[in-house]
């Protein structure tokens, strides 16, 4: 159920404020709570444990047959800029090292949620780290 539909179908009460006791037990033990300390209470709560550093792995690739058609940048660029926080992506990683031979890059699989796309700044933040727009290689929707 996406957002829209949920607020059609509790249209009738989700803008609500809270019902007031007064002169009762309830009111009195239970003052009105802010969202923030109400939120606090659900932040150590993880249904699927494990699940964050599972999102976070990395996983190294062996060196992909073929390079970035610009076909491919073009579609790259163009999810990139449709993703949101809290999309799961799974990314494919350039990042260039120097090795014997001269340079040559080293290649991970990355899944992470989203937390901020700044394009302007030329990178995408996952949960737990920042990647320069120039070093995926590839990425898609998990």
């Amino acid at each position: 159920m996406d957002i829209e539909e949920t607020r059609r179908k509790y249209k009738d009460i989700i803008n609500l404020e809270r019902p007031v006791h007064e002169n009762d037990f309830f009111s009195a033990e239970h003052p009105k709570m802010d969202a923030m300390e109400r939120a606090k209470i659900f932040a150590p709560f993880s249904a699927l444990r494990g699940l964050n550093k599972t999102l976070n792995a990395r996983i190294r690739i062996p060196k992909p047959a073929n390079d970035l058609t610009p076909e491919r940048e073009e579609e790259i660029n163009r999810l990139l800029m449709n993703l949101s926080p809290g999309d799961i992506v799974t990314a494919i990683i350039r990042t260039p090292v120097q090795n014997d031979e001269g340079s040559d890059f080293f290649y991970e699989r990355l899944t992470g949620a989203v937390a901020k796309i700044k394009p302007e700044e030329g990178y995408i933040q996952l949960i737990s780290e920042r990647i320069p727009l120039s070093n995926i290689y590839d990425i898609s929707l998990s």
